[in-house]
């Protein structure tokens, strides 16, 4: 196909464009709540709001979470994202976007366990450490390693800030 030469070499397999909705000049909104098992919880909500006849703004929200899949409370999920944009057009040939967004990742990750070559028997099942031993004690144990770090929660935030300048010119003649 023609991604190659329309988005970039490496885009060879195929290519996904997504595009967010723009702020309108239209007063609207809209909204989603879902709920299930393990406390599953999404929402989202998006609203356009116009302020003067060449400045729109929209905000978009969601939520993500549930509980651990796993009786120690692992696997659990927290997601929060947000959205805001402001579209300003002076005249009828330009416009100016700008759009920040922020995202707090959060939970605790399935269990994992310090297993190197030394701790696995020639059948591949897991023995007690027999040489090469760094760490005194209960083999399993991460806290002889890593002391008080808790290895699996993940707390995470990403933002950014974008502005964007489009013109449209008249056809030459």
């Amino acid at each position: 196909g023609p991604q190659g030469t329309l988005f970039g070499r490496n885009s060879v397999g195929g290519n996904l464009d997504i595009f967010t909705n723009k702020p309108k000049p239209t007063f609207g909104g809209s909204g989603s709540i879902q709920y299930g098992n393990y406390d599953w919880t999404v929402a989202a909500g998006a609203l356009n709001l116009p302020v003067t006849d060449t400045l729109a703004t929209r905000v978009a929200f969601q939520h993500f979470s549930h509980t651990g899949f796993y009786a120690n409370g692992t696997d659990d999920d927290l997601q929060n994202s947000v959205r805001a944009e402001a579209l300003w057009k002076p005249t009828g040939n330009d416009q100016v976007l700008i759009t920040a967004d922020d995202e707090r990742l959060g939970g605790k990750s399935q269990s994992v366990s310090n297993i190197t070559a030394d701790h696995l028997s020639p059948g591949g099942a897991a023995t007690a450490p027999t040489s090469n031993v760094v760490y005194p004690g209960n083999p399993w144990n991460n806290n002889a390693l890593y002391g008080d770090a808790d290895l699996y929660r993940t707390d995470e935030a990403n933002w950014g800030l974008m502005l964007q300048y489009d013109h449209a010119f008249r056809p030459a003649t």
